[in-house]
C-alpha cells in the first residue's frame, strides 16, 4: 500500500514539474515584409518550434491585424520527438504560417505592428497557465495611418506623459489597468540597427516600451535586433532588462522629434562667437539654430516664429517648409539636462522673428534660469533668461503672446534673437 502511495506521490510530481515547466508563447509578426524575408522568418520559427518541448504551447499571430495565424503545440510522447512528427501534428498551423509569409507586402513601412494593441489583446484573450512569453517580431516604432498624430516615424518618441494617461487619451496609455500584463514576458526583436536613427533614439525608444509594460505588471525581457540571440534569452528564461527609470511626471503628451542624423558638436557645445552679426546677417541669417537648455527638473518649451503671420515651430508643430523642431537629451527624458532646439533650412530676418519660452509644467521653487543660444552659419551668441512663475501654466497663452510681441503671464518671456546676436544680451 505505501509502495502504491509513493507511486502516486511521483506520479504527480512529475506531472506538475511537466506542467510547471511547459512553456507558454505568443509568436507576433508583421505582415509587411518582402517575401523573401518573410519565407526564411517563418524557415527560423518552424525550426525554433520544433525544437520545443513536449507541451509547449505557441500562438502564432498577425501582430498588425491582430489575428491568430495558428497555434503549435508540442504532443508528448515518443511518437513526437522528430522534427517531422511534430510538423505533421501542427500542419494546419504550419500551412497558415507559410500562407502568411506568402501574403506578406508592401502597404506600411517594413516590419509594421501595432504593438500597443497587441499587447492589450494577448492580455485579454489568451488565458497562459504560467508565465507567458510574448515574442514580438518586427518594428517597435508603432506606425498606424488611423492614429498618424502618435507615429513614431520620422525619428518620433513618445513623451512620458502618453504612459500616464488612459488609453482614451493616448494609444500608449498605460493608466487604465496597472496590472494588465501581470504574468506576461515581452522579447521584442526588431531585425537590425538601421531601425534607429542613433544610439539615442535606440535608448528612447527602448527606454518608452520598458516603462509600458512594466507600469502594467509586465517585465521587459529582450530588446534586439538579432533573431538567434532573442530565441537564447527566450529558451534560457532571462532575466529582465535592468532599466531602473521611471516616467517624467512633469511632461506633458507630445510625440518628441529626435535629431535624423548625429551632429558632430552641437549647438550647445559651441564656443559663444564675441563678434556680433553684420546688418546683412541680421537680415538673412544662414543656418539659423535657436535652442535653450534649463536644469530644473521640468518642462520648458521654446516657440519661435519667423515673421508674424508665418507658422510657429514648437512641440505641438515640429516641422514646417521653414525648419524643424529638435529634442536632446543629456541622459533620459526623466533627468535635468534636456535641451529644445529649433533649426531654419531658409534664410531668416532675424529682426522680425519672435522667441518665446514657456514654463509647461512641474515646480521651481525659485523660479527658472537657464540659456538660450542662437546660431548663424556656425556663430554662436547666448544670453542667461529667468522665468520668475514657481509652477508651470500649460503653455497657456502662448500663441496670444506671440502674436501681441508681449507677455501676459509669469510663465511666458519673449525674447529677442536680434538683440542676443548684436551682443546686447536677450
Amino acid at each position: 500500500m505505501k509502495i502504491v502511495k509513493f507511486a502516486v506521490i511521483v506520479l504527480f510530481a512529475i506531472f506538475c514539474t511537466s506542467s510547471a515547466q511547459a512553456k507558454e508563447l505568443v509568436i507576433a509578426l508583421s505582415p509587411f515584409q518582402q517575401k523573401a524575408a518573410a519565407q526564411a522568418q517563418a524557415s527560423a520559427l518552424l525550426k525554433f518550434l520544433t525544437a520545443l518541448e513536449a507541451g509547449d504551447r505557441a500562438v502564432l499571430m498577425d501582430g498588425y491585424n491582430l489575428k491568430t495565424i495558428g497555434t503549435f503545440t508540442v504532443p508528448k510522447g515518443n511518437a513526437y520527438k522528430s522534427p517531422k512528427a511534430r510538423l505533421r501534428a501542427n500542419s494546419a498551423a504550419v500551412n497558415s504560417l507559410l500562407d502568411f509569409a506568402k501574403a506578406t507586402g508592401s502597404g506600411q513601412p517594413a516590419g509594421s505592428l501595432r504593438l500597443p494593441q497587441l499587447l492589450r489583446f494577448v492580455a485579454e484573450n489568451i488565458q497562459p497557465q504560467s508565465a507567458l512569453d510574448v515574442i514580438v517580431l518586427g518594428s517597435p516604432l508603432y506606425i498606424d495611418p488611423a492614429e498618424a498624430e502618435y507615429s513614431m516615424a520620422d525619428a518620433l518618441v513618445p513623451s512620458d506623459a502618453h504612459l500616464l494617461a488612459s488609453r482614451r487619451e493616448s494609444p500608449y496609455g498605460a493608466a487604465d489597468d496597472p496590472a494588465l500584463l501581470s504574468n506576461v514576458r515581452v522579447h521584442i526583436g526588431f531585425g537590425g540597427a538601421d531601425t534607429f536613427v542613433s544610439d539615442q533614439h535606440h535608448n528612447l525608444v527602448q527606454r518608452f516600451w520598458w516603462l509600458y509594460v512594466t507600469l502594467q505588471g509586465g517585465q521587459m525581457i529582450s530588446f534586439v535586433g538579432d533573431f538567434p540571440t532573442l530565441l537564447s534569452r527566450v529558451n534560457g528564461n532571462a532575466a529582465p532588462l535592468k532599466i531602473t527609470e521611471k516616467p517624467d511626471p512633469a511632461a506633458k503628451i507630445e510625440m518628441m522629434r529626435l535629431r535624423r542624423t548625429v551632429i558632430q558638436q552641437s549647438l550647445y557645445e559651441r564656443p559663444l562667437s564675441t563678434l556680433p552679426l553684420a546688418e546683412g546677417e541680421l537680415r538673412a541669417a544662414q543656418k539659423l539654430e535657436i535652442g535653450i537648455s534649463w536644469s530644473c527638473a521640468c518642462d520648458l518649451d521654446l516657440y519661435v516664429q519667423s515673421t508674424p503671420g508665418s507658422a510657429v515651430l514648437f512641440y505641438g508643430n515640429s516641422e514646417t517648409p521653414e525648419g524643424i523642431h529638435v529634442k536632446d537629451y543629456v541622459e533620459s527624458p526623466q533627468n535635468a539636462g534636456a535641451y529644445e532646439t529649433i533649426e531654419y533650412s531658409v534664410p531668416v530676418d532675424l529682426r522680425r522673428l519672435r522667441i518665446a519660452i514657456n514654463f509647461y509644467g512641474g515646480n521651481a521653487p525659485q523660479g527658472v534660469r537657464g540659456e538660450v543660444r542662437v546660431g548663424v552659419n556656425g556663430q554662436v551668441y547666448a544670453a542667461p533668461f529667468t522665468i520668475p512663475a514657481t509652477t508651470g501654466n500649460a503653455g497657456q497663452g502662448v500663441m496670444d503672446d506671440l502674436r501681441r510681441g508681449r507677455a501676459s503671464q509669469a510663465q511666458t518671456i519673449l525674447i529677442s534673437a536680434q538683440t542676443i546676436a548684436q551682443g546686447k544680451g536677450s
